[in-house]
Order: structure tokens, then sequence, then C-alpha cells
């Protein structure tokens, strides 16, 4: 019996572990993770700690697994007041480091936005293609201004380009 609860407790352990390291961490993040596993243990490791509080929230303060994921959600819900869904780069697609910017720019909007780092990287390559294509067939006159929006997880793009001349032909 104890086996195999200590198979399913470590079960339990990997798959949330494998959830958390699938999206991208800001430091918003990584302390809302750090704060709701450390009150869970708090919480496991000294039982007489709820014995003062009001009879009325005593069941959320002694359970671990309660305490841990309440502690999570309040500082998640906390921590969202006053995140972007929306953000603007505007870069000149003539510099020379513009593709590395537009890889920060996309890296550090999706830590913010807790979005999957697949999605991101194929975001931020479909950026720098399109910058790539209006260097070689456009004449750019100012800088590319690229708004992306969190939407349902997913990241979209819109951009514009004051250019001369024709479009780029499909």
């Amino acid at each position: 019996m104890g086996a195999a609860l200590l198979f399913s407790a470590c079960f339990v352990l990997i798959s949330g572990l494998q959830t958390i390291t699938s999206r991208m961490l800001d430091a918003r993040r990584t302390i809302v993770i750090g704060l709701g596993i450390s009150s869970g243990v708090a919480a496991e490791l000294i039982p007489s700690f709820a014995t003062d509080i009001p009879h009325a929230i005593q069941p959320i303060v002694s359970s671990s697994i309660v305490l841990g994921t309440t502690t999570a959600l309040l500082l998640n819900g906390l921590f969202r007041i006053g995140q972007r869904q929306r953000v603007k780069l505007s870069l000149d697609p003539a510099a020379p480091d513009a593709v590395a910017e537009v890889n920060e720019f996309f890296d550090a909007a999706g830590r913010g936005w807790g979005a999957r780092p697949d999605v991101m990287v194929r975001v931020a390559f479909g950026i720098s293609q399109a910058i790539e294509a209006i260097r070689e067939h456009c004449e750019p006159e100012g800088p590319i201004v690229d708004r992306s929006a969190l939407r349902r997880i997913q990241p979209r793009c819109e951009d514009q380009l004051p250019r001369r001349g024709a479009g780029i032909s499909r």
C-alpha cells in the first residue's frame, strides 16, 4: 500500500512540474510557484500554525494542499493586475540587430504572458522572416510596427509597414 501511495505522489509531482515548465516563466510567475509550494510545505511542517487562526478559515490553513493552491491562485490573480495583454514593437528594418531585437522582444512578451516557448519561437521566426523579406523586396520608409496581443493564450500579430513601391506579390 505504501509503494502505491509513493508512486502516485511521485507521478502527481512530476506531472505538476511538467505543467509548470511547459510555460515561459517571468519573475512574478516564479514567485507564485515558490510561495505556493512553500506555504503548502509550511502547513505540513508546522501543524500548530493553524491553531490560533479563526475557526472559519482553519480548514483552508490546516490542509497543505488547500493552503498551497489557495496561495498560488490568490497571488496569480493579484500579479495579473496591470499585466499588459498588448505589446508594441517598433524597429528599423535596416538595423543590423533587428532580428536579435525581435527575438528578445518576443521572449520578454512570452514570459510575461506565460506562453508556450515553441509558440513564441514561431512568432519571432515569422516576424524575422517578414523583416528579411521587407529588406529584400520593399523599400521601407520608416520603422516596422508590430502590435501583438495575447488572445486565448495564443499571440496575434498585426504589422504595419510604411513603404514605397509595389507590395510583395503572392
